[in-house]
């Protein structure tokens, strides 16, 4: 499932993507990014510097999911945090915890293009056979996982289109995972534009801030 946005008229090279009246900007995602490497490194750990699309996605996801938590409600349990860990994985177990808060209702009928659209991300992966639709469909219906799924991308989709997000054109298609295997995504919501760019800010008197 892929949403599709307006195009914008001008672009803001230096924000990486405006979630209603709040700008996430390409400083803030250095920002993110450099703490996360200098922790890792004071504590003696290695690793590869995230990409910035990943980053972009985990903000975006965040602000979308605070955006929907503060206008219905719903509770979030905090997560258990490591004392000390950076800004960058502390947003990121948040945002996971609020993602899986979100309420969904009844898990949904997945349809046959749903089903169809899990299996084909299998052979993408190299998981399934090309032919083999026939013989996995059940396996995938197994457990109510992508009945789940398939819920949660309705209800998330809905707070995406209601909190007005405009990604700058270098970070799309930008994806959501709802179900995945080790190997990959297997089930996602996609924000997708035929013209993607960043428009100037909403017109609203409140200043813009970053994501905090």
């Amino acid at each position: 499932m892929a949403l599709l946005g307006t195009s914008a008229c001008r672009s803001a090279p230096d924000v990486a993507a405006y979630v209603g009246d709040r700008a996430i900007t390409e400083a803030r995602v250095t920002e993110l990014i450099d703490g996360l490497m200098a922790a890792m490194q004071s504590a003696g750990q290695n690793g590869q510097r995230p990409d910035r699309a990943q980053v972009v996605n985990l903000l975006v996801g965040n602000e979308v999911c605070e955006r929907a938590r503060a206008k219905t409600g719903f509770p979030v349990e905090p997560p258990q945090l490591e004392p000390g860990l950076d800004e960058l994985r502390t947003i990121g177990q948040q945002t996971a915890a609020c993602m899986q808060a979100m309420p969904i209702g009844k898990p949904a009928e997945p349809s046959e293009a749903e089903i169809r659209e899990v299996f084909d991300a299998g052979v993408r992966l190299n998981m399934f056979e090309a032919g083999s639709f026939d013989q996995q469909r059940q396996q995938l219906l197994e457990g109510g996982q992508l009945a789940d799924a398939v819920a949660r991308r309705k209800v998330l989709a809905a707070a995406v289109a209601d909190a007005d997000v405009k990604i700058n054109p270098k970070y799309h298609p930008m994806e959501f995972a709802l179900l995945s295997w080790q190997q990959g995504p297997a089930f996602s919501l996609r924000l997708t534009r035929q013209s993607p760019v960043v428009d100037a800010p909403p017109k609203t008197e409140a200043p813009q801030q970053p994501p905090q």
